[in-house]
């Protein structure tokens, strides 16, 4: 009877978070990531918005693919689709890989920052495709297999709970 509780209890957190019409991940790290992403650069002129670094009269706009909000949300899902898991260790995945992805996140667009500023727009574009389509997918995996071997994780997300709930149908 446990299994179900838990059970029903991630999924009704799942669906809250992500049939909210708030994109809560951008709400959440917007500011942070800008601040972060925007001290490095307060000498060479770098002004806040409230969702964009200024630069010379141009603004840098922070969409929610620059706060990496779907690997926050990728990660959620991840770490509240493993069926045996203690809600103590849950949360300290949880923790531990948005740190890694904001981190990341923050190194990565400090990165672009600095060809942008120094006006070598050509690396500028080129990293950037490069970073959102190839590495940042491959980053966020690695934190997830990081995390799996760290915390011991032993399950698989949604199989897990998908062949228990095909056997205790079939018997």
């Amino acid at each position: 009877m446990r299994y179900y509780r838990d059970l029903a209890i991630r999924v009704a957190i799942l669906l809250v978070v992500f049939l909210i019409p708030l994109n809560l991940f951008y709400f959440i790290f917007l500011k942070p990531t800008l601040l972060f992403s925007g001290i490095f650069w307060l000498d060479k002129g770098v002004m806040f918005g409230n969702d964009f670094l200024m630069h010379n009269n141009e603004a840098l706009v922070f969409i929610p693919a620059c706060i990496a909000t779907s690997a926050y949300y990728l990660l959620f899902a991840l770490v509240f689709l493993v069926k045996k898991m203690e809600w103590i260790k849950r949360i300290k995945v949880l923790i531990s890989g948005f740190l890694f992805i904001f981190v990341g996140n923050i190194i990565r667009i400090n990165i672009l920052i600095y060809y942008y500023l120094n006006k070598n727009i050509n690396m500028f574009e080129n990293l950037h495709f490069l970073m959102w389509n190839v590495i940042s997918t491959i980053y966020v995996i690695l934190v997830w297999l990081f995390l799996v071997y760290r915390f011991k994780i032993r399950g698989v997300p949604l199989i897990d709970d998908i062949r228990f709930l095909w056997k205790k149908i079939k018997t």
